[in-house]
């Protein structure tokens, strides 16, 4: 129930048996009890029918939307990344899955047509049915069924039908609204999401981001934090690099300080200001430059060394028209790489004082990879405190510290030196990585060719 229809109809609650006691008056006076009672027993048969009618319709109604959006969502999903599902040849899958799922939802819009079909022969047979039963016993009584008795008697039947299915319905409705406005209000109610302490930049050798007796969830009646008992400390200009497997908790941890998770627990502070990257880049639908800029003041020479940083000079070349070339929707015509070095030279463009990189490494190739970790992550952005996601080992030694994740928990941070004289063998964490990795992408697979 949408609550701005409820207005409309909310005088039904109490002009509806208004309404009833005064037509039913009016029929026994001109039928007598026994054929009025006879045509309202007819009438107050068919609401059920015709509620249960209608619920159904509905309940079919809203499994065809959703069964629409499923298909829409594949269709779009298919159409996005025509260029890969070309390159493996898994048309024939793809249109299966989008041909089955296209008969289900044929299937739930052909019930759907049965039933509306049912409910609007109920509606159009309703007068006729209550004129039988109440002019059939007024007949049996022996009484005359003059035009004096009948189109009066059936005015007041077709009268008395609007406040007979009206008042169930607005009585429900009104349930309906009651909890649709607790819904609304329990929303409205909800804690705001933290956002880290920010403070004045860090000076050089001090704290520049600190995480203190953390615990992160993604939903507060969870059964288990997503992330519990965080406690590091980022020094003003160090470079920080995350390992860990698949799905441990790493990019959880940068959004939780970005603030986008629910903080249980503990304290977040950052000194200075912000610049994320996304394992999943976020691109604009307009030209390249733009994305890089994003609305900020144009340095031509920030500008230059940004896309030099980033890997980027060459790409541009190879585009019609440089860096006003237009940005589909989601980077459709940016292969993965570029779509993760256009997000990144946004963030250096930004000049912030923390870098949150969320494996920005991942999608290039070693040649790329290198050119990003020297040139931008330890070249324009040196000074400059970063905290890198990353699965590629070999740029740990390029790292101030290293920050383990594993389970949720944080598993190891120090030196690489301090953690391999803990008993951190890389060796086997390296091979455990490779293994979880694989895993992932194969089940990204199975899933897309099912």
């Amino acid at each position: 129930m949408k609550l701005w229809m409820l207005p409309q109809f909310l005088h039904t609650v109490w002009s509806a048996p208004f309404q009833i006691v005064v037509l039913m008056g009016l029929l026994i006076r001109i039928l007598g009890v026994w054929p009025t009672l006879a045509g309202l027993a007819v009438t107050v048969g068919l609401i059920p029918i015709t509620t249960y009618v209608t619920k159904e319709m509905g309940k079919v109604r809203r499994k065809v939307v959703k069964l629409t959006d499923k298909r829409i969502k594949m269709v779009t999903e298919v159409v996005t990344g025509i260029k890969a599902i070309k390159l493996y040849a898994w048309e024939e899958p793809y249109q299966k899955q989008i041909s089955e799922l296209r008969e289900v939802e044929l299937a739930q819009v052909k019930a759907a047509a049965y039933l509306q079909s049912i409910n609007m022969i109920l509606f159009t047979a309703g007068p006729i049915l209550i004129s039988l039963a109440a002019f059939g016993v007024f007949a049996a009584l022996g009484e005359p069924l003059t035009a004096s008795v009948a189109f009066p008697a059936l005015a007041l039947f077709n009268l008395l039908r609007f406040p007979i299915i009206m008042l169930p319905m607005q009585i429900m409705n009104l349930i309906n609204a009651k909890v649709s406005h607790k819904r609304l209000q329990d929303f409205l109610q909800l804690e705001e999401t933290h956002s880290p302490e920010e403070r004045p930049c860090a000076e050089p050798g001090s704290s520049a981001l600190s995480v203190t007796d953390a615990t992160f969830t993604w939903a507060k009646d969870a059964e288990r934090p997503t992330l519990s008992g965080i406690n590091f400390e980022v020094k003003a200009g160090e470079l920080v690099v995350v390992i860990g497997e698949v799905g441990s908790g790493k990019s959880t941890l940068l959004q939780s300080i970005l603030g986008e998770s629910i903080k249980v627990s503990g304290d977040v502070e950052v000194h200075g200001s912000l610049a994320y990257t996304a394992q999943d880049p976020w691109i604009q639908n307009k030209i390249l430059r733009d994305n890089i800029v994003c609305g900020r003041p144009f340095d031509a020479a920030l500008y230059a060394r940004t896309l030099d940083a980033c890997g980027l000079t060459q790409d541009l070349r190879a585009l019609a028209a440089g860096d006003d070339t237009e940005i589909g929707e989601k980077g459709i015509n940016l292969s993965g790489g570029q779509k993760h070095r256009v997000a990144l030279a946004r963030a250096v463009y930004a000049q912030a004082d923390v870098y949150l990189l969320d494996d920005p490494l991942s999608a290039v190739d070693a040649h790329v990879g290198s050119h990003l970790f020297d040139k931008c992550i330890n070249g324009v952005l040196s000074g400059r405190t970063r905290v890198l996601v990353t699965h590629q080992l070999q740029f740990l030694a390029g790292a101030d510290r290293i920050l383990i994740v594993k389970g949720g928990c944080i598993a190891g941070y120090g030196t690489y030196d301090e953690l391999v004289a803990s008993g951190v063998d890389f060796k086997e964490f390296s091979d455990t990585m490779t293994n979880s990795i694989a895993a992932a992408k194969a089940e990204r697979l199975e899933d897309a060719s099912r």
